[in-house]
């Protein structure tokens, strides 16, 4: 059985890549290289198998419920 990927993560993903790509296109070539060099080591660390020395990124925290907790809810545009 294939696992279908949602057409919205598909879509968000593609949006990623074309973000990504327009940082090296237009920031300054120094902080481009600097960051291109820092992904370069990331990812050769990880085709060797080093993902122990990289932690992990943390992502939004989120109550237990699912809801979003209120310091999160003061910065949203409220819905009318």
């Amino acid at each position: 059985m294939r696992c279908r990927v949602p057409l919205e993560t598909m879509a968000k993903a593609a949006i990623d890549e074309v973000e990504v790509l327009r940082f090296f296109e237009t920031e300054p070539l120094d902080k481009a290289t600097v960051l291109f060099n820092i992904v370069a080591d990331k990812m050769q660390g990880r085709l060797r198998g080093d993902s122990a020395e990289a932690p992990a990124i943390p992502g939004k925290r989120r109550a237990r419920s699912g809801r979003i907790p209120a310091a999160e809810t003061a910065e949203s545009p409220s819905a009318e």
